[in-house]
């Protein structure tokens, strides 16, 4: 596999993952106590 340079993973979900930290906003807020 790695002579050949092929690869059977399928990586789409590493790459909505990606996405998700490329195009996600970060909001901060207060302490939540329950």
């Amino acid at each position: 596999i790695v002579r050949a340079g092929v690869c059977d993973v399928d990586l789409a979900p590493l790459q909505h993952v990606a996405d998700a930290f490329m195009l996600g906003r970060r909001n901060v807020v207060e302490a939540f106590f329950d």
